[in-house]
């Protein structure tokens, strides 16, 4: 059950993560139908690639890009680690989905701090979607070390069970 719920959740993250990273209304301006996101910007109706070469634009640029890609990947991890758990306990592939969607929200948390904190004009819902992504993240990640925490006792029972205690030698 506590797989599931990560699942949805972490989907849920990757999924608001990526909508405010592929839309173009990060910032808008009311006087002349300017709208921009972290690739493409528009003014009243025409709409070209950014060519914004401010460091701290940059830096969202890449941060986000990282969010997401990692994102992704925990993601997949996340779901092969649901199949294989039925049959084994390794937890390996949950450890690096849980690595994976910690760096996200940090990446997405410090992107969306950045721009803004730097931008001039009003931000906007694709801004507001990736910080509800960057958000989602680290309720995953909680979510995923709270059922890693509570399946280790079930996996020192199975190894216990299948290899007898670990003995330490001094």
């Amino acid at each position: 059950m506590g797989t599931k719920i990560c699942l949805f959740f972490y989907g849920i993250s990757v999924l608001f993560n990526a909508s405010g990273y592929f839309t173009s209304h990060w910032e808008v301006t009311g006087y002349d139908d300017y709208h921009a996101g972290l690739w493409v910007a528009c003014r009243n109706g025409m709409c070209k690639s950014t060519t914004n070469n401010l460091c701290y634009f940059e830096a969202t640029q890449v941060l986000e890009t990282l969010s997401l890609v990692t994102g992704s990947l925990g993601l997949l991890l996340l779901t092969f680690y649901y199949f294989i758990s039925r049959t084994s306990f390794d937890v390996s592939l949950c450890v690096a989905s849980l690595i994976a969607v910690a760096f996200s929200g940090c990446c997405a948390l410090l992107a969306v701090i950045i721009y803004g904190c730097k931008t001039s004009f009003a931000l906007s819902w694709s801004f507001a979607l990736a910080v509800i992504g960057g958000l989602c993240y680290g309720i995953t990640a909680i979510l995923l070390a709270v059922y890693l925490i509570n399946s280790s006792d079930k996996y020192k029972k199975y190894r216990d069970s299948h290899q007898g205690p670990v003995q330490h030698y001094v």
